[in-house]
């Protein structure tokens, strides 16, 4: 058997976890790469925000992100290196 079979991700293959919008029974990958930023899973058709009225705000988390990496610029006086 190969590591990608004994994982235990694979091997409890049977999850309860199912899509918020068409209750279908999600795959281990679609778990995976099926969470929303808004803390709820998805599947494929139903994963991009339009499509299931996702209530995290990108706007603010962008601005926010945005804001914080911003270096500080000063003013560099130049009377003094002429």
């Amino acid at each position: 058997m190969d590591k990608l079979s004994t994982s235990p991700l694979f091997l409890n293959s049977k999850s309860s976890i199912k899509c918020t919008v068409c209750e279908k029974i999600l795959k281990p990958i679609q778990i995976i790469i099926g969470k929303c930023k808004c803390a709820k899973f998805y599947c494929n058709l139903h994963i991009i925000p339009d499509k299931h009225e996702c209530q995290f705000d990108y706007y603010n988390a962008h601005q926010i992100k945005l804001t914080s990496n911003m270096p500080v610029i000063k003013d560099i006086k130049m009377e003094n290196k002429i």
